[in-house]
C-alpha cells in the first residue's frame, strides 16, 4: 500500500509539471543533447525568440554556440573587395556561396593579402555571422582587423596561375575558416 502511496505522489507531480509548464525546458534539454548540429541550433532559437531578442540577434547567439568548424569539409565560393567606410574605418565586402547541400554555414573568416613591389605580404583579416542555407549567396560586410596602410589597394589583383613566391604588386583574398552546422 505504501508503494501505491509513492507511485501515485510520483505521477500527480508528473502531471502538475506539465501544466505548470516544466515541459517548456525540454527545448533546452533538446538544445543540450543536439549540441553542434541543426537541431540544437534550432532548439535554441525557437528558446529564445520569446525573449527580447530579434530573429538576428538569437541566430547570431545560437549560431555561436552550436557552430563547429567546418573548414575541413567546405569551401565557399564568392568574390568581394575592400571598400572603405566612414571615419576611415575599411570593410570587405562581397558575397559568398554556400555550394554544400549538408551544411548550414553560420561565420566565414576570410584573409586579405597585398603583396608589395618586393613580393612581402601584408595580411588582414575580417570575419562575422553569416546565414547561408545551402545553395544560398549571402552578402558580406565585416570589418578589417587593423587598417590597411595608406595606398595598399590600389594594387591590381593578382594573376591565379602565378606562384605565390612570384606575387608582387597585387592583392587576393581566401575564405580561411568557415564554421557552422550539418543538416
Amino acid at each position: 500500500m505504501k508503494h501505491l502511496h509513492i507511485f501515485a505522489l510520483v505521477a500527480c507531480s508528473f502531471a502538475a509539471g506539465g501544466f505548470l509548464g516544466v515541459s517548456q525546458n525540454s527545448g533546452s534539454i533538446t538544445e543540450y543533447l543536439a549540441s553542434g548540429t541543426f537541431k540544437g541550433l534550432t532548439a535554441c532559437i525557437e528558446q529564445n525568440s520569446p525573449v527580447a531578442l530579434t530573429e538576428e540577434q538569437s541566430r547570431s547567439l545560437c549560431s555561436s554556440k552550436h557552430a563547429v568548424n567546418l573548414t575541413q569539409q567546405v569551401s565557399l565560393r564568392g568574390q568581394g573587395a575592400p571598400i572603405e567606410g566612414a571615419r576611415g574605418a575599411v570593410f570587405f565586402a562581397g558575397g559568398v556561396t554556400n555550394t554544400h547541400a549538408d551544411y548550414l554555414i553560420t561565420f566565414v573568416q576570410i584573409a586579405l593579402s597585398v603583396f608589395d613591389d618586393e613580393g612581402n605580404e601584408s595580411k588582414y583579416t575580417a570575419f562575422g555571422n553569416v546565414w547561408a542555407t545551402p545553395f544560398d549567396d549571402v552578402e558580406i560586410e565585416f570589418r578589417l582587423s587593423q587598417n590597411p596602410k595608406a595606398n595598399d589597394f590600389d594594387v591590381e589583383w593578382c594573376e591565379q596561375d602565378v606562384a605565390f613566391d612570384d606575387l608582387q604588386s597585387c592583392k587576393s583574398w581566401e575564405v580561411t575558416t568557415v564554421a557552422g552546422v550539418p543538416l
